[in-house]
């Protein structure tokens, strides 16, 4: 008699449990696990691949590459030559040099492909460009949430948001915003010590005519040519850069940027959500807030009112 109710009671738990698997199934919803990686072309200009490989323990960026795409490589396997059939181009004479690169969550990578060992949930994204602007792009912004959710390495730091008094509001709206996707954010002023010495990601938000107080970012600014941001805030505009990394467009009227500098250390970019004035501003921030699938895949981008342009623009 035991014996017959310990077998009924196996075949309910059996009965129970296949409804709740055959709803995660039809769902059609991927794991929180899963890695995305994204393929592009001329800074993301050109998507060629966008999908969600089941993560794996132990799983590198080479692994994802080869399980989504054709790939040629050189050197041992270190250095991925070709993607989908397109090959590094030296650009001869007086061409432009392309290649492959790699940002993870949103950080340049500093390692080869066969050498990072991800994280469950990581975003991956390979873009072919010129070695031109890419030389000083350590951060894009493409790949939000991260690196505020999950940051370069697996390291999740704590994230800063800078701005000054008057803008208190607008950063109290971003930083509900990202408590959306789990991320603890502090606001603070912006100060010297915190943008230079950044311990982990920070936000720079603002008015440009306020955030040029600053000497950090006022030679951020300065040094545009070097930083990757693809934008200059002059006197009475906003500047925008071309992949060769010339200004070839003056945006007057109102204007907001969103960009991302870094460096080789990798976990502690800096964001900046800076307008002409406040309208800029307000349109970068709804953008960020309600829209932000209009950066996925971008390295910069400036906001205009009616339109989200992509940085750095295409040589003519």
């Amino acid at each position: 008699m035991k014996r017959k109710i310990t077998l009924l009671m196996l075949f309910l738990s059996v009965i129970l449990l296949f409804p709740a698997c055959g709803s995660q199934e039809s769902s059609g919803e991927g794991s929180s696990q899963d890695i995305e990686i994204l393929i592009t072309k001329d800074f993301g200009r050109e998507k060629l691949v966008v999908e969600k490989v089941a993560y794996q323990e132990n799983m590198t960026v080479m692994d994802v590459l080869t399980a989504v795409t054709e790939v040629e490589t050189a050197y041992g396997g270190s250095y991925v030559k070709s993607i989908k059939g397109i090959e590094m181009d030296n650009g001869g004479i007086s061409g432009l040099r392309k290649d492959w690169f790699y940002y993870l969550n949103g950080i340049f990578a500093d390692m080869g492909a066969l050498d990072y060992t991800l994280q469950g949930g990581d975003v991956i994204w390979w873009d072919y460009h010129s070695w031109v602007m890419s030389q000083g792009m350590k951060a894009v912004i493409g790949c939000y949430p991260c690196p505020f959710v999950r940051g370069y390495e697996g390291k999740e730091e704590q994230v800063l948001l800078v701005c000054t008094e008057n803008y208190q509001e607008q950063a109290t709206l971003l930083k509900d915003a990202l408590a959306a996707y789990n991320i603890s954010v502090e606001i603070k002023e912006p100060e010297e010590e915190v943008l230079k010495n950044r311990k982990g990601p920070v936000i720079a938000l603002g008015v440009w005519e306020q955030m040029q107080k600053s000497p950090y970012l006022k030679e951020l600014n300065d040094n545009y040519k070097k930083t990757g941001t693809c934008a200059h805030f002059s006197a009475e505009s906003l500047e925008l850069q071309d992949e060769r990394g010339e200004i070839v467009r003056d945006i007057e009227e109102s204007a907001g940027l969103i960009a991302a500098v870094g460096d080789w250390s990798g976990g502690a970019p800096l964001w900046v959500v800076v307008g002409t004035d406040s309208k800029g501003l307000e349109r970068a921030l709804d953008v960020l807030i309600n829209e932000p699938e209009k950066i996925k895949g971008l390295f910069s981008a400036a906001i205009l009112q009616e339109q989200v342009v992509a940085l750095p623009l295409a040589s003519e």
